[in-house]
């Protein structure tokens, strides 16, 4: 029986991995830009009570729309009208909106792609709604509904 010679001279081969270290460290850049470190923390308005979730994510920091059990809209903790039902109070939020966005150098806001919602949790589903439109309207693409978490 004849056994096979293995070659005594093994050629290693060798592997090119800058183009794999330039995506990692693109993905690394990346991943670092989008991370935020600091909880969102809202000033609550008055008659606001939240829903609750066993969701861990949080909230970015952004521009906060608030609407309590009195349908009473609030953006940045100060009151812009009563009822989402009336075509000019909508005017309002989407012109309000506007002004905010508008200024990308608002430093109070971190960012202002992201409408971070609080509703009352008691409210039907057509205020998120509409208030979601309105921002639309105002040039918002990113949204966040703020919940409260179990603890």
């Amino acid at each position: 029986m004849k056994f096979l010679k293995r070659k005594k001279n093994i050629e290693i081969e060798e592997i090119d991995i800058t183009s794999l270290l330039d995506i990692l460290v693109i993905l690394l850049v990346f991943l670092l830009q989008n991370m935020t470190n600091a909880e969102l923390t809202p000033e609550i308005v008055a008659n606001l009570t939240l829903p609750y979730s066993k969701s861990t994510g949080l909230a970015r920091q952004g521009v906060i729309a608030q609407v309590n059990n009195k349908k009473q809209v609030f953006i940045d903790n100060q009151q812009i009208g009563r009822n989402l039902d009336d075509p000019s109070m909508n005017k309002i939020l989407i012109e309000r909106l506007k002004q905010l966005k508008a200024d990308p150098h608002n430093i109070k806001y971190g960012n202002v792609d992201y409408l971070n919602i609080l509703v009352d949790r008691n409210l039907e589903y057509d205020y998120v709604q509409k208030l979601m439109g309105s921002a639309v309207e105002a040039g918002f693409s990113k949204f966040k509904l703020v919940v409260q978490g179990l603890e």
